[in-house]
């Protein structure tokens, strides 16, 4: 899940089964979740990480002069996330 992880933990609680549901973004919500019990995990993104790596690649663009075709296929940076389980 994603954002409000509420609908998806009642759905969990009420299926009466052991499931593991882990959710993205690592918001406050799901981080408190997560300390309850109430989701196994959230996946909390880098977002400083993300936007400097892009300001980088950005710099060495126009530092470079490159163009973008618009029909290229667009380039993919990872950029490590952390997997919160308690």
């Amino acid at each position: 899940c994603s954002g409000n992880p509420a609908p998806g933990k009642f759905t969990v609680k009420n299926a009466g089964k052991d499931v593991i549901v882990v959710g993205t973004d690592g918001a406050e919500e799901a981080l408190q979740s997560v300390q309850a019990g109430e989701l196994s995990a959230t996946v909390a993104q880098d977002s400083a990480g993300i936007g400097a790596t892009s300001l980088k690649r950005m710099i060495e663009a126009v530092k470079n002069n490159e163009t973008i075709d618009a029909n290229a296929t667009p380039e993919t940076i990872p950029v490590d996330s952390n997997l919160v389980t308690k």
